[in-house]
């Protein structure tokens, strides 16, 4: 499980996984925290994400942004099928997001959308395959797609300016026809992840209870 905050979101992961508890930090009130969380069954590994408020509720500014994020990340999610490219989803991620720069007056925003842009075109794919290993084995990034292929979409949009990171993963099966999520039961929405943030914990619940 990676859990990063603040600055710490913008770490790359590999001297994050080899002095973890020297980068510990305590999260503040408007920050953001980014949890990419691995499982493992029956020797097959997978892993998904998303990106929470630490206080409960996002910013204005880091609403505007995941809300301009989430549509590009559904888009990109719902073009899969067999025959369709890794290279072509990254293609479809960056379209959408260069179409809202016209309506950005804000420079913070505008930077962080023209930044993420720039990120995602020079990448050939938005994730990686999975299977045996969280980074599986899978066709070339301009091969197509096949039928039971199963890869995680994970595009991150770096608001340096902002101390933001929006991110989702999400694991998709290509099916015959299309594709399937099978990290179904996550949130989307700022409106599914805040009411998600005001439920009480497992902990909680469980001091509660006794």
């Amino acid at each position: 499980m990676n859990v990063m905050s603040g600055p710490n979101a913008f770490l790359d992961l590999l001297p994050l996984w080899s002095d973890y508890d020297h980068l510990d930090r305590q999260m503040k009130a408007g920050e953001a925290v980014f949890l990419d969380v691995g499982a493992e069954m029956g020797y097959y590994v997978s892993d998904i994400g998303r990106t929470a408020p630490v206080s409960g509720k996002f910013t204005a500014e880091q609403k505007k942004l995941y809300d301009l994020y989430l549509p590009c990340f559904l888009k990109t999610e719902r073009s899969v099928r067999p025959g369709v490219t890794q290279h072509d989803l990254e293609k479809i991620c960056a379209a959408c997001a260069r179409e809202h720069l016209p309506a950005l007056h804000d420079a913070a925003l505008r930077e962080a959308v023209e930044s993420f842009v720039r990120d995602v075109e020079s990448h050939s794919t938005l994730g990686h395959y999975q299977d045996l290993n969280v980074m599986g084995a899978g066709a070339g990034n301009d091969e197509p797609l096949q039928a039971g292929m199963v890869f995680a979409i994970e595009p991150v949009l770096y608001a340096k300016n902002l101390n933001f990171a929006v991110f989702l993963e999400d694991v998709i099966l290509v099916t015959p026809t299309g594709y399937d999520v099978l990290s179904k039961g996550m949130p989307y929405t700022t409106e599914e992840i805040e009411k998600l943030m005001a439920q009480k914990s497992l902990i909680e619940a469980s001091d509660e209870r006794h």
